[in-house]
């Protein structure tokens, strides 16, 4: 997919790092996570038009997860324009 293939980076812009607990800790860039986000919402929409019903796994998202996850997606959008 041009999106993710030319846009993020191929870790996507996570950054991973090992707590005090030796527990591991996830970061993001802000520009790449919301890169991320709209393309998320980039392909429900292209979907929507396109008249598909099935709903693609994003990452191996379960269904009820993935919607959470565009609903985070909108928000995030919302709070930064």
């Amino acid at each position: 997919m041009y999106w993710e293939t030319y846009l993020l980076p191929k870790d996507k812009g996570y950054i991973y790092t090992r707590g005090a607990s030796d527990t591991v800790e996830l970061y993001s860039v802000g520009m790449l996570h919301q890169l991320h986000c709209l393309g998320m919402l980039r392909s429900e929409f292209t979907k929507l038009l396109s008249h598909e019903r099935d709903t693609m796994d994003f990452f191996g998202i379960e269904q009820l997860d993935y919607r959470n996850h565009l609903g985070h997606c909108m928000d995030l959008i919302r709070q930064v324009s």
